[in-house]
């Protein structure tokens, strides 16, 4: 520094003044205030009425409690954008038999981890079988409403399904992202991914005469404008609400996500 005041590049250091607690304090209740007077604004509809008024989600609650308990074989699941494998990690804490996932992932080397986390050993363990599968494409085929003879193909190969779990890119959803543009390629996957759902339904009713639908959970970002998501998850005109969680009731991470499920 000193070297630098000699040539000129620099003029002499200022000292900052520190900051008296006080006033850190002081700044620190006002953005407590804030927030709350954000969390709290009256034109904001309460989340649990818009979801507890919604035809879909009432409608699959009163499905769902007619299934409760009387699901006696282990579930196959078809695991959408699976990452690591994490969703298939949930299901064995929560102890639910599973005879097969099939696990969708592009990312080589989250399906090396995945493969670490769901080894051979599963086979013995669990009686459970991975199947592994490189893009959504394959399972979903090119066009935009989804291959019909493509995904009859899986079923009959690897179905019938009776859990889909799916967590589509969230980068062209996120708040945070300043150039997130829902027109992009990949986040047409959230909307994909629920007419697949639906297909599966149709596909599985039609050439495994499967009456029930089946589970499902997806996961994104929260965002607003989602209406043309709900609609590809619901059957009546307002769609699917999304659940909203945040992280920070279940760990000490602040994270929002959506969830749209026919689970109770």
């Amino acid at each position: 520094m000193q070297t630098a005041i000699l040539l000129g590049l620099t003029s002499q250091p200022v000292k900052a003044k520190a900051k008296p607690l006080s006033h850190i304090q002081k700044k620190y209740n006002q953005s407590r205030l804030n927030e709350t007077k954000f969390h709290n604004l009256e034109y904001f509809p309460a989340v649990d009425s818009l979801l507890l008024t919604n035809e879909d989600y009432v409608e699959n609650l009163k499905l769902f409690q007619k299934r409760k308990k009387t699901l006696k074989h282990s579930l196959t699941v078809l695991d959408l954008f699976c990452g690591i494998g994490s969703g298939t990690i949930i299901l064995k804490k929560l102890k639910i038999p599973l005879k097969k996932v099939v696990h969708v992932e592009h990312d080589p080397v989250a399906v090396k981890v995945s493969q670490f986390n769901h080894g051979q050993s599963d086979e013995a363990k669990y009686g459970l079988s991975h199947v592994y599968i490189e893009s959504f494409e394959e399972v979903y085929g090119e066009k935009n409403e989804g291959d019909y003879e493509k995904i009859s193909k899986l079923i009959l190969e690897h179905g019938p399904f009776d859990l889909v779990l799916s967590a589509a890119p969230c980068q062209n959803y996120s708040q945070v992202n300043a150039y997130a543009d829902k027109s992009k390629y990949n986040a047409q996957y959230l909307l994909k991914a629920g007419r697949l759902i639906k297909l599966i339904d149709k596909i599985q009713k039609e050439k495994c005469g499967r009456l029930n639908k089946v589970f499902f959970l997806s996961e994104n970002v929260v965002f607003p404008g989602n209406d043309d998501i709900c609609k590809s998850y619901g059957d009546h005109e307002n769609g699917l609400c999304p659940i909203e969680l945040c992280a920070s009731d279940f760990s000490p991470c602040r994270r929002k996500r959506y969830y749209w499920t026919n689970v109770s």
